[in-house]
């Protein structure tokens, strides 16, 4: 018995676009619902600057006290290709969170072409290139970065772009093949660097694999000029500040490449720090995002299916999506010390893409063999679907960030200034926020609100504990010149006081104020946090240069 055949034309068709479909629904739905993140305020910020001025500074981000010099005028902590898109992008579609988060979103759905167009030229297989279509559709961590004004999802879609342009063209037109592929793979790269790491070996393994007797040597001109072109118009940018570039793009570095030094610690914390959270290992992970670990295993027995039986291991589709996935593991486990669960972007296509083949190859020969991988994909389908669902039903969006902004919309006067995390630029407007969780210690700023979220209090915690004396200045000020006026789970906002003495010491504060000092030190230090999960938090290891 072989497997059912499935539809023809316009029917074939049909179901690619409910695929397609599925995940713009889910996309635009956690984009309109998701509260933002100090990330998605940080990227829009040299965007901005670029419309604005010709620039790319970020100057919602203060640098006294940090390692990002010169952040105001030149933005190099990042790469520069996504604020270069974001420009235009906001030009067509104006500035708000939901058009950056769109453009993530639009970035995912030609990634979603790219893999299918990937997946047909490899494996010659209109199922198998379906099925993945609609598991990478519905994955969770695909959905969450095509929600998330960030980098990756552009990155991801320059690298899906460099091979499926790659394998359309090098039959009839190798030089452009080359050209054009490693062209998108530069893109990846000046995106994001974890996307031109992964991007460019992937596309070295096709190129190698599928023309390595018909590469010359006149071949290494298309293939070197998109390097050399990238090359020298990102060294034109680093040239206008070369002693900036370097204090902020080391910095923003340090620490990424100690897994190459001790591999066994990095493999660990590779699965207890990425893929375990990333799948719902977590204590504050949603009911339905703990079940999520079964996905995680689907996946995993997918990628074993690739290497047994034997049959299957020798098929050359199955060596090329082995080869893919065992490039991205390698950069993720030795090249990527943060353990960040953002970049199992590049991964989630490759494991979609397992997941289809290892169901096809493993039933079409094994017909008894087809309900127990019906009931692992039904699985993978249910646990996404619901899991994306769950959070855009959670609307936090609306619950957590839309009250806190309009209290600061009430209470703020014009030209009045709030501290706080970057994102809170999306509903006051980035001029009049100052991102510093060192509360203007190391700039001597005041702002007339400070805002208080999740990473500013594991900020402060931390400085609590290894830099006691900073930490006390930094509670005394709040105790002596701000009162709490909102919290909510995500923010808690102060006012400053427009009476307070500077620099009053607490052993002199009124009792009253003592009070207000043990509320502020619970809410800094021994709060819980919000429901939401922390996300990435740079403020420690900028500060490092400073810890004494």
């Amino acid at each position: 018995m072989s497997a059912p055949e499935l539809p023809q034309g316009r029917s074939y068709l049909a179901l690619c676009l409910a695929a397609l479909a599925l995940y713009a629904a889910l996309a635009i739905g956690l984009s309109l619902t998701r509260a933002p993140i100090c990330d998605e305020g940080w990227y829009t910020s040299p965007a901005l600057s670029l419309i604005a001025n010709g620039g790319m500074g970020s100057p919602v981000i203060e640098s006294a006290g940090i390692y990002l010099k010169g952040i105001e005028r030149y933005t190099y902590w990042e790469m520069p290709l996504h604020a270069i898109v974001l420009a235009p992008w906001y030009r067509l579609f104006g500035t708000s969170l939901v058009s950056t988060r769109m453009l993530s979103a639009m970035a995912g759905l030609a990634a979603l072409l790219c893999w299918f167009t990937v997946i047909r030229k490899v494996t010659g297989d209109r199922s198998i290139a379906l099925i993945a279509l609609l598991l990478m559709a519905i994955d969770s961590n695909i959905l969450i970065l095509a929600s998330t004004g960030r980098s990756d999802m552009l990155s991801a879609a320059f690298g899906a772009a460099a091979l499926a342009v790659y394998l359309s063209l090098r039959e009839d037109h190798l030089h452009w093949a080359l050209f054009s592929g490693h062209a998108c793979a530069v893109a990846s790269g000046l995106t994001h660097p974890q996307g031109g790491l992964i991007a460019v070996p992937s596309l070295l393994l096709l190129q190698f694999y599928y023309d390595r007797n018909r590469l010359r040597w006149p071949q290494m001109v298309p293939i070197a000029l998109p390097y050399l072109i990238g090359g020298a118009a990102w060294s034109a940018y680093i040239l206008q500040d070369p002693e900036s570039f370097w204090a902020q793009f080391s910095g923003n570095s340090a620490g990424r490449l100690w897994p190459l030094k001790y591999p066994l610690l990095a493999l660990r914390r590779e699965i207890t720090g990425r893929f375990l959270p990333a799948y719902g290992i977590l204590p504050e992970a949603h009911r339905v995002g703990k079940l999520r670990i079964v996905v995680l295993i689907v996946y995993m027995a997918a990628v074993l299916g690739l290497w047994w039986p034997r049959a299957v291991r020798r098929m050359p589709a199955a060596r090329i999506i082995s080869g893919l996935i065992a490039i991205v593991l390698l950069v993720l486990v030795f090249l990527e010390g943060a353990k960040q669960p953002w970049y199992l972007i590049h991964l989630g296509w490759l494991l979609a893409v397992a997941a289809a083949a290892s169901y096809k190859w493993h039933t079409q020969p094994r017909p008894a063999w087809r309900p127990v991988w019906l009931g692992a994909l039904a699985a993978l389908i249910l646990l996404q679907s619901a899991y994306a669902a769950a959070l855009i039903s959670q609307g936090r969006y609306a619950s957590i960030y839309r009250p806190v902004i309009a209290v600061l919309q009430r209470d703020m006067r014009p030209g009045q200034l709030v501290m706080g995390s970057a994102e809170l630029g999306f509903g006051l407007g980035f001029d009049r926020v100052l991102d510093d969780a060192n509360l203007g210690y190391y700039s001597g700023k005041r702002a007339d609100f400070i805002v208080i979220d999740s990473n500013y209090r594991a900020h402060l915690a931390e400085l609590a504990r290894s830099r006691p004396a900073l930490y006390g200045d930094l509670e005394d000020m709040l105790a002596g010149q701000y009162r709490p006026v909102y919290s909510n789970t995500g923010y808690s906002v102060y006012a400053r006081v427009r009476d307070a003495k500077v620099g009053i010491p607490a052993t002199r504060l009124k009792s009253t104020d003592r009070s207000m000092l043990s509320f502020i030190r619970g809410q800094i230090c021994f709060s819980p946090g919000p429901t939401r999960k922390i996300t990435t938090s740079y403020w420690p290891r900028m500060n490092a240069d400073k810890r004494g």
